[in-house]
């Protein structure tokens, strides 16, 4: 059996609820014949009467009366689908899976994301908090469709876009005595060195 026409259903529901083919069709911008066309259509589809005209008031029938009750869930399933549909169309909704380093996540990403909801309020967003090594592994299985990663990214296969430059800061004891305006790798390798990473702490001589 063929699949039910919406543009059917939406006839005889136009007629139903304006209680007349001649209004159904204005509000259709149809002709009136067109619509009586479509109604009839679904008639024969079922072998059974729908509407009755009773003077110039169109009234349902027990058939039409069941078919209604289907018709009006199977167009506002119709109207659902077109509106989400039309969402990822423009561009207003969708999914964005990104992993970044904790302290990326903290301290540079909320004021983004607050930007990002604000124009994109249809948008998902998906956070994954990690290692480098961890987000390149993750945009390699397509787990993530960005990572927000630390330079040097020097693996194949990565196309990596620099976003904006981090200071590294290095906090030193006052009592160390002589100290370089800029902590080269020399200089840090001559002093007690902490690192932090996650949860665990790691100590260099």
């Amino acid at each position: 059996m063929r699949s039910l026409n919406l543009d059917q259903l939406r006839a005889f529901v136009e007629v139903v609820q304006r209680g007349s083919f001649t209004r159904a069709a204005t509000e259709l911008n149809l002709s009136q014949p067109a619509v009586t066309h479509q109604v009839q259509e679904l008639e024969r589809r079922f072998k059974a009467s729908l509407v009755e005209r009773l003077g110039k008031r169109v009234y349902l029938t027990q058939a039409g009366e069941k078919l209604l009750e289907h018709a009006r869930n199977l167009l506002e399933d119709d109207a659902r689908t077109h509106a989400d549909m039309r969402r990822f169309g423009d561009g207003s909704l969708g999914r964005v899976r990104v992993g970044t380093s904790m302290t990326v996540l903290m301290y540079v990403l909320p004021p983004i994301l607050r930007q990002l909801k604000t124009d994109h309020p249809q948008l998902e967003i998906s956070l994954k908090a990690g290692l480098t090594t961890t987000t390149l592994q993750m945009l390699k299985t397509n787990a993530l469709d960005l990572g927000l990663c630390a330079f040097p990214i020097d693996r194949p296969g990565y196309q990596a876009i620099p976003l904006f430059d981090d200071e590294l800061v290095a906090i030193l004891p006052a009592a160390l005595g002589k100290v370089p305006k800029r902590a080269t790798p020399g200089f840090l390798a001559r002093v007690p060195l902490i690192l932090e990473t996650r949860s665990r702490l790691y100590v260099g001589q």
